[in-house]
């Protein structure tokens, strides 16, 4: 049976975030899959009469011609950022996949992101997080043996052990690390997330919530390519979700990078992902 996704505004007119289908022998394009489905009626008929809508098959934007059978995965989405068909995957700067997570404060981000990230590393992904400090902020402790390397004038301290290992390293007179300079801390990762840097050029969700009584950042900021809000009221073209929807947040992300095939690809050759820590 071929499985239907259904994403943003369009989930919320379907009903459904998907639906399994089995294809009659008359379906074997995605033209005539978007016939099928108008078919059955309302909200379809109506809905899938727009012609701005995206469809993607296996993780790859399709067109009308496009090959289909029962073993596909397709999703049905609106046009990201106000339907331009450049923004996609290709917005990321970066060797591997980036995206941000970019809000005012008391919106919820870092929940949200640590709620992503769970689903992410649950469906067989490696994940790394960047999390831009605006404060001094120290994860030692007073008492333990790297600390005191540190106070006794270590530049650099680095402790490994068999469950994980991490480094420390003072900056001093030396500029901020950035953004680039981390992702390539982490090239052994599938996908990174990055909490906060929302003036740089990765693709960025942004997150808004009405309590915050701060507006949305969705028409500020550079290459913005969804939009998690509670506020109904909110006007755009981009993919929408709940503030509590981690999962078609997580789901969104997988499409975007095309992760699910790179998965997919590596079991399929006998890899086995680690788990992020």
């Amino acid at each position: 049976m071929a499985r239907i996704l259904y994403f943003a505004w369009v989930r919320e007119k379907i009903g459904t975030p998907e639906e399994r289908i089995t294809l009659p022998g008359t379906v074997q394009t995605v033209a005539q899959l978007i016939a099928y489905l108008r078919d059955k009626g309302e909200p379809y008929h109506s809905l899938l009469a727009d012609s701005q809508l995206r469809v993607a098959v296996n993780q790859r934007y399709a067109t009308a011609n496009d090959p289909l059978s029962d073993q596909d995965e397709v999703a049905i989405f609106p046009p990201v950022s106000g339907g331009s068909p450049t923004l996609t995957a290709t917005s990321n700067p970066f060797p591997i996949p980036v995206i941000g997570f970019s809000a005012a404060s008391g919106t919820g981000k870092t929940t949200l992101m640590a709620a992503v990230i769970s689903e992410l590393a649950q469906a067989g992904l490696r994940i790394a997080a960047i999390k831009h400090g605006h404060h001094p902020a120290d994860p030692d402790m007073p008492g333990k043996d790297t600390y005191r390397f540190r106070q006794a004038g270590a530049a650099t301290v680095l402790f490994a052990a068999r469950e994980r290992w991490f480094m420390i390293q003072e900056l001093r007179d030396q500029p901020e690390l950035s953004l680039d300079e981390q992702v390539h801390f982490l090239l052994n990762h599938d996908l990174i997330l990055v909490e906060g840097y929302k003036n740089e050029q990765q693709p960025k969700i942004v997150v808004h919530r009405l309590a915050s009584g701060s507006p949305s950042l969705h028409q500020e900021l550079h290459n913005v390519v969804a939009l998690v809000t509670d506020d109904p009221e909110i006007k755009t073209d981009l993919p929408c979700f709940a503030l509590e929807d981690a999962a078609g947040v997580a789901q969104f992300i997988q499409r975007f990078f095309a992760l699910k095939q790179k998965v997919q690809q590596q079991q399929s050759h006998g890899y086995q992902l680690q788990e992020a820590e």
